[in-house]
């Protein structure tokens, strides 16, 4: 089997301006690892089973020893059975890096309400979720004035938290909130009924959906969204449904096309 590295990124607009740039990284990359490129340009509209069949085929004929993608292409490898860390797989969102909160353009309360809005017109989901284990971690609002975790985390304060995420939520939405039931059982009162069928924007700490097994989407409809509570995990995952470079701020095309020559 040929050893082989992957380029494969859906054609919008990001693809569009940084195409160059890619190319550029995927080659040295495959060069790197004395490996064949190859790669492919998915349409807008082509739906998981188009990639999954690609995925597959590729997989039969090649030993993929890497793959540079974007999310939507990651987590598709990652379905087939790909462990796509950070040696094997260079995800687009990766390179968008915001980090430090000095970086937005708008205060924190605004970007979460901003991005909000904006995944509600794009997605118009059936429902929104908020789940509330770990949702008070890192005290974003500094609401409590510090951080606390699991037992030092009262029950005011996760209140006022889950009062906080849903006031960011755009008016009008349907909004269920799956309550706590501790750290070593957060199963117990997750609602799978709730969500069947049903195109969900779920807003969930990243330690809660390690422990909602399987998935907190599965079930739903194409389309959902988890989103994590924290602005430096949820925004680059979403910059590929909505806008978010004025939220950032300056050229946000050109940091990432800087991040990938950078790390050629």
């Amino acid at each position: 089997m040929k050893r082989t590295t992957l380029l494969a990124y859906r054609n919008n607009n990001t693809w569009q301006a940084l195409q160059d740039a890619l190319l550029d990284k995927a080659t040295s990359v495959a060069a790197r690892n004395k490996s064949e490129l190859v790669v492919n340009v998915f349409q807008p509209t082509d739906g998981p089973e188009v990639i999954d069949q690609w995925i597959g085929s590729v997989k039969a004929e090649n030993e993929i020893v890497h793959a540079i993608t974007d999310g939507t292409v990651s987590s598709r490898m990652s379905k087939a059975g790909f462990d796509m860390g950070w040696e094997f797989n260079d995800n687009l969102n990766g390179y968008l890096d915001i980090r430090h909160m000095e970086e937005l353009a708008m205060p924190l309360e605004e970007v979460i309400r901003t991005a909000y809005l904006r995944l509600n017109e794009a997605v118009r989901p059936d429902l929104w979720v908020i789940v509330v284990n770990n949702l008070s971690d890192y005290d974003i609002f500094k609401i409590m004035g510090k951080e606390k975790y699991n037992e030092e985390v009262t029950d005011a304060d996760r209140a006022a938290h889950v009062e906080k995420f849903r006031s960011l939520i755009p008016a009008g939405q349907t909004v269920e909130v799956f309550p706590y039931s501790g750290w070593h059982n957060p199963t117990e009162t997750f609602n799978r009924d709730a969500i069947k069928g049903k195109k969900v924007v779920m807003i969930c700490h990243h330690h809660a959906v390690g422990h909602l097994k399987p998935g907190p989407l599965d079930g739903t409809l194409q389309g959902s969204l988890c989103l994590d509570t924290y602005p430096s995990a949820f925004l680059p995952e979403v910059s590929s449904v909505i806008r978010v470079d004025d939220i950032i701020g300056g050229d946000v095309i050109g940091k990432i096309r800087q991040r990938l020559l950078r790390h050629n």
